[in-house]
């Protein structure tokens, strides 16, 4: 089964005033003109990946602080993909005010092929997807209850969760945990393929899952930015087993990646392979230079919430040799291992000592 999973959505300001007569009446052809380029842009990458399964994990509807609600966008964009026979699962994100949301699931409730799954365990084809909203995941108590209602293998976990909570995730029996929200993660923690996805206006990061029920499923995570496309592609083994990328797809062609780039943006691994004049293209269009492979592949990340988990499994406490390195691994560029986020998931207070 091909699944799709995309969230954040930053829709264009002139989308905010659709009317409701609009949603009903749209079809296809309208989105050629110019003020639905922003339903178009995500509606033609949908197509183009020809998935059978669509999430959308969060930040749909825009609830003031990010834009006006843009409901009706994404109405549009459901009804569209109801009409091509594509199954879509959605959930609230913190950017969903609850009456644009609620409107929204309405309307999904009357098509044939859309459902909100926020905090509720679907099957689809035979395999158990669970959905986290942003509002559950924030509150522990909350994000507990989901935890012990829900022990049973699942297949999928999508989320909308913020950082410190991420952890609490993986004592989900799941094989693949998908959130979004912030920063933008492919790597494998503890047994579990973890995917993280965020956008911006000028950049869209999404993830293709070809899943295999057998149990070694092809991961294609990319970032589209007009007319280019990044594409990492891996199986569940493969990240379960390796910790670093060979390649990556560049508009259909493999480049392959030299140990040393590791430590590099991608931006300036593509700089190294396109002459100078693309590179100068690509870096306008992306305007941001904080995707390093090394934080793509989570490996701080990944090293940090394994002995946050570990720590917690035996019951013991930290030292103060492993709070200074836990403390100095960082998420991406601008985000280290916080000690709240070693809190949230631990419960107690940390007691600093020689040794351990």
């Amino acid at each position: 089964m091909r699944i799709l999973t995309i969230s954040d959505l930053c829709w264009s300001r002139p989308l905010g005033n659709i009317k409701n007569t609009v949603v009903a009446r749209f079809g296809e052809k309208d989105l050629k003109r110019k003020k639905y380029y922003g339903v178009d842009r995500y509606f033609s990458l949908i197509i183009d990946e020809n998935p059978d399964v669509v999430f959308f994990a969060g930040d749909i509807t825009g609830d003031g602080s990010c834009g006006h609600g843009y409901q009706n966008a994404m109405k549009i964009l459901l009804k569209l993909l109801d009409r091509r026979g594509i199954q879509t699962f959605m959930i609230s994100g913190n950017h969903d005010e609850d009456d644009y949301y609620e409107e929204l699931v309405g309307f999904a409730e009357d098509l044939e092929n859309s459902q909100d799954i926020s905090n509720k365990l679907v099957e689809c084809r035979g395999i158990k997807i669970l959905g986290i909203s942003f509002d559950k995941s924030r509150l522990k108590t909350e994000l507990k209850e989901i935890l012990q209602h829900n022990q049973q293998k699942i297949d999928i976990v999508v989320a909308h969760a913020e950082l410190k909570r991420r952890t609490w995730l993986f004592d989900l029996n799941t094989d693949f945990i998908i959130t979004g929200h912030f920063d933008r993660k492919l790597t494998a923690i503890d047994n579990k393929i973890f995917i993280s996805l965020d956008n911006d206006s000028g950049v869209i990061s999404y993830c293709m899952l070809i899943h295999d029920l057998v149990g070694n499923s092809k991961i294609e995570y990319k970032i589209k930015s007009h007319e280019k496309l990044i594409r990492f592609s891996e199986t569940s083994q493969g990240l379960l087993t390796y910790n670093r990328n060979d390649y990556f797809m560049m508009n259909g062609i493999k480049e392959s990646i030299v140990a040393e780039e590791e430590k590099l943006t991608i931006w300036d691994i593509i700089g190294k392979k396109l002459n100078r004049e693309a590179y100068i293209e690509i870096v306008k269009e992306q305007n941001r230079t904080d995707m390093s492979l090394k934080y793509l592949r989570g490996f701080d990340y990944k090293a940090g919430v394994e002995i946050i988990r570990a720590i917690k499994n035996k019951k013991r406490l930290l030292s103060e040799e492993e709070f200074k390195h836990l403390t100095s691994l960082k998420v991406n560029r601008l985000y280290k291992i916080s000690k709240m986020m070693i809190m949230d998931y631990t419960g107690k207070k940390i007691m600093l000592g020689k040794g351990t």
